[in-house]
């Protein structure tokens, strides 16, 4: 499927519910209050056997947190099997995978991808507002020796917790030998408040520590990262720099929210309910037209609020 702006669109972020057991402060504080939204394992089938028919080949499930939902391993199942999506990854907390990991091993996921912004016990649990560090550090481990070889950790790196940390999550990945990204701060929802580091910063923290970088062709993944190889170091730093550096000329995705609302890009407002639009005689027409009329670009940096997309992340999918 190529859009108006001659870009492949083939990959799709699938929010399968809005609920999450962490509380973090910049994404679902515990003032939060959410209607709760989970969509059903038939309308997931139902929009990814559709969307498979207008390109759609890859999908990621995200949140809230996926891994709630009990069937979870049935939904990665449904969509290679029923739906011929040929990558299926996930992205998740970590704080329950090793309840998951064994049956998401069987029903073949591709590759698991798990957020974690600090390797501070105190400051994580203070952000995520649970006692959940040692469970989480495990099950990073036993992920990294699992069948599912693609691994990698997720760190949106925060101000507060000072450039010591950024080392500390490469050192780390390094010594697992999975792969690390960092993301910058998205200036969504509660986001706004929370200062973060920019690319600039981020590799003049690797650079000092690490010494000069290197530029790296690899890819590792759907997603825009751009990798940097070290000499010291045995991975490669992924870093995703939506609004220091726009990568809108080569996205590839859409959006689908836990209320069943097809998002063709995080930075507006603009939706279509997917569900109720499939049942209709044109339906997949009118969701083909939607996707292809995909914004060239974001807009973060404008000032004009019309437009600008004001849920939390926790509502429009991770």
């Amino acid at each position: 499927m190529i859009d108006t702006n001659n870009r492949t669109i083939e990959y799709m972020r699938l929010s399968v519910t809005d609920m999450c057991n962490f509380r973090c402060s910049y994404c679902m504080p515990d003032d939060t209050v959410l209607e709760s939204h989970t969509l059903s394992i038939e309308d997931i089938e139902l929009i990814s056997y559709n969307l498979n028919k207008l390109g759609i080949t890859k999908v990621k499930l995200t949140g809230g947190e996926p891994l709630v939902r009990n069937d979870i391993s049935q939904i990665v199942q449904i969509l290679k099997t029923k739906c011929n999506i040929k990558e299926v990854t996930l992205t998740t907390n970590g704080v329950l995978l090793d309840k998951h990991l064994t049956a998401l091993e069987a029903a073949d996921l591709d590759a698991i991808t798990i957020s974690i912004d600090t390797l501070n016990e105190n400051d994580f649990n203070n952000l995520v507002k649970r006692e959940q560090f040692t469970t989480v550090i495990n099950n990073i481990k036993l992920a990294a020796s699992s069948k599912i070889s693609n691994i990698k950790l997720n760190c949106v790196p925060l101000k507060q917790f000072g450039d010591e940390n950024l080392i500390s999550m490469v050192e780390f990945a390094n010594d697992l030998n999975i792969q690390l990204r960092f993301i910058e701060m998205m200036p969504i929802g509660l986001g706004r408040k929370f200062p973060g580091y920019n690319y600039t910063e981020l590799v003049t923290v690797l650079e000092n520590y690490y010494g000069p970088k290197q530029d790296s062709n690899t890819i590792h993944g759907n997603g825009p990262a751009s990798y940097l190889r070290f000499d010291t170091l045995d991975i490669e730093v992924g870093l995703i720099s939506a609004v220091s550096n726009k990568f809108c000329e080569s996205c590839n995705r859409i959006r689908i929210t836990s209320t069943g609302h097809l998002k063709q890009c995080l930075h507006y407002n603009y939706n279509i309910d997917i569900v109720k639009t499939l049942k209709q005689e044109d339906g997949l027409k009118q969701i083909e037209h939607f996707i292809l009329a995909k914004p060239k670009e974001h807009a973060f940096a404008s000032t004009n609020k019309n437009d600008i997309e004001t849920l939390h992340m926790s509502e429009i999918g991770g």
